[in-house]
């Protein structure tokens, strides 16, 4: 006679109907918390809301710069760090586009993103610029998008410069 299999083999783990339901309403909490956001809110996470692109999807970003302002592949370099430490809770940190630097700008002053950009023009090193990842269409490979939280300047500026960086995700 044989043992029959044990029942455990067919069955799928199947977790009790009030922790599923628990799971999905936080699930459903943590979007509408940051779909319900106002703009520059400091999210559980640490992240900081920027606000909605024009294609509906939401930004965040670092609450800060990095702390000096470098080279573009320094740039990309240091949003790969934030990657690999899974900075606030994520590894989707990028140095914004274009489109999304000029959201940050035009929220800067609110919430928690008010006086944490480096807005000081006067510098001879960076006039105050922000890498964007997007590249000038300049016939140049070397040119990328930057632009200043000052005045929103934007600027094509040669990769060997320095400017400053916040990531985004």
């Amino acid at each position: 006679m044989t043992d029959p299999a044990p029942q455990w083999e067919d069955q799928r783990l199947e977790l009790p109907s009030k922790t599923k339901a628990i799971a999905r309403m936080l699930t459903h909490r943590k979007a509408s918390i940051a779909s319900s956001a106002p703009v520059g809110r400091k999210m559980p996470d640490g992240t900081v809301y920027a606000g909605t692109l024009p294609n509906g999807r939401r930004l965040f970003a670092m609450p800060w710069d990095a702390d000096v302002a470098m080279k573009f592949n320094a740039a990309a370099a240091y949003a790969q760090r934030l990657n690999n430490n899974k900075k606030h809770g994520h590894d989707d940190w990028h140095i914004p586009s274009k489109e999304e630097l000029n959201l940050l700008v035009e929220n800067r002053n609110k919430g928690a993103l008010k006086g944490t950009f480096n807005e000081n023009w006067h510098d001879e090193e960076t006039d105050g610029d922000y890498w964007s990842s997007t590249r000038a269409p300049s016939g140049t490979y070397n040119l990328m998008y930057t632009q200043r939280p000052v005045d929103g300047a934007v600027s094509q500026v040669d990769v060997n410069c320095r400017a400053w960086v916040r990531c985004v995700r």
